[in-house]
């Protein structure tokens, strides 16, 4: 995932979809502790109605370091 793409999904939330989830899931492969990663993650599998969302966002909320952006995302 190049910069560009991953600006787009912070700045324009609403542009993530399935395509999106396996993107993010590789740059989290590559980069496990990648807090921003994680959150577009949670927030990802939380607008595609997935299942996994519980899990992934138990994972983000302990690698957060700010618990506010987890209330407002």
């Amino acid at each position: 995932m190049d910069k560009s793409l991953l600006n787009k999904y912070i700045n324009q939330v609403e542009q993530l979809n399935v395509d999106s989830e396996q993107q993010l899931r590789s740059l989290i492969d590559e980069y496990p502790y990648f807090q921003t990663a994680r959150l577009l993650l949670s927030k990802n599998q939380y607008t595609t109605n997935r299942k996994e969302f519980e899990r992934a966002l138990s994972t983000a909320s302990t690698l957060c370091a700010d618990r506010k952006r987890l209330f407002y995302l």
